[in-house]
């Protein structure tokens, strides 16, 4: 059974690169072209970290050019265009934010185009609740997955849960402008998503709770090989609260960085537990 339509207008993921393009047209013709082998390079030392066997020889043949062509451009041999330029960027195949991210190493002046892409988009409390139960973030993460289907079934399969939670759980996702049908595929349309953060909210913490009661399921039902679930236990000064915040949330950034893929197999969830066991002494100085 395919989800019902979509509501709102439809957003094409063809016009965000044609205007993504067209802005690094105009920065190429700003900028130096000798930035494009830079751009080549560290495009395949990224493909490398996550396939050992990727190569010159394998960018050529995705951007359609012989291994040759390709190292006369990376030697500064060959001159590219800027509408040249963009045709090899076009057949990378790269996300919108992945084509910031990669030119914005090369080319500082980016930055403030990639940290504008990267923007969140923080629910009201009032929307959170709406999707607090986590089915609906597991439902947005399976949207990157290449086959996936919109499907109350083909979600339920992947999910294992019963079909009757998938398809309420993503009308309110539609309703928000977070998700929406393409063909037989769904996908998320909106910006990361994020909520308000050290201000009490029972929907946040029935949220932790469901995560936390899920962890426990996987704790007993999957092998080590599956999961990772470590602990350490420290002595800190409360003083130093906020500093052990910002660590570990540029640390789920990184994480985030270092995994994300361009055909990702499973949907996994990490849940980071950071309390005292003592009676909370919150004094300072």
């Amino acid at each position: 059974m395919l989800v019902h339509k979509r509501l709102g207008p439809v957003f094409h993921q063809e016009t965000s690169v044609i205007i993504l393009f067209d802005s690094i047209s105009i920065c190429f013709h700003r900028l130096s072209m000798d930035a494009m082998p830079s751009i080549l390079l560290q495009y395949i030392n990224e493909r490398k970290k996550k396939n050992s066997q990727y190569s010159l020889r394998s960018l050529a043949k995705g951007i359609e050019i012989s291994p040759s062509q390709l190292s006369s451009i990376i030697n500064k041999k060959k001159k590219l265009s800027p509408k040249q330029a963009i045709k090899i960027i076009q057949k990378l195949n790269l996300t919108e934010l992945e084509s910031l991210e990669l030119l914005s190493d090369i080319h500082p002046e980016l930055k403030n185009a990639l940290n504008r892409k990267m923007e969140l988009r923080q629910l009201s409390g009032d929307e959170f609740s709406l999707i607090s139960n986590w089915i609906h973030f597991a439902i947005l993460s399976l949207s990157y997955l290449k086959d996936n289907k919109a499907s109350c079934s083909w979600i339920a399969n992947q999910l294992n849960v019963p079909e009757d939670d998938v398809e309420p759980a993503f009308r309110r996702l539609e309703k928000l402008g977070i998700v929406e049908i393409r063909g037989q595929k769904f996908y998320q349309t909106s910006k990361p998503l994020t909520t308000t953060a050290d201000i009490p909210s029972e929907a946040i913490r029935s949220h932790h709770r469901q995560n936390m009661q899920k962890a426990l399921v996987a704790l007993d039902n999957l092998s080590v090989l599956e999961r990772e679930f470590s602990s350490i236990t420290l002595p800190i000064d409360f003083q130093d609260m906020q500093k052990a915040k910002d660590m570990i949330n540029e640390f789920k950034k990184k994480l985030y960085k270092e995994l994300k893929c361009d055909d990702p197999t499973d949907v996994y969830t990490l849940s980071l537990q950071f309390f005292p066991l003592t009676k909370p002494n919150k004094k300072k100085g």
